[in-house]
């Protein structure tokens, strides 16, 4: 299972996306400040996701 997700920024009102397997796996990646991206805008919360089959529908 794969997962397309948008997450937002609480500090600045940002928002990412990108797709990933463990979807609660990389959203703690982004608040540990592990994605170089989105470190400086943390805390981030999931805005929005969708689950597909394989990676290429993600």
């Amino acid at each position: 299972m794969y997962f397309t997700y948008i997450i937002k920024s609480l500090k600045t009102n940002k928002f990412y996306f990108g797709h990933t397997q463990n979807l609660f796996e990389r959203l703690n990646n982004h608040n540990r400040g592990k994605v170089r991206f989105t470190k400086p805008f943390r805390p981030w919360v999931i805005h929005y996701f969708e689950s597909f089959q394989t990676r290429s529908d993600a």
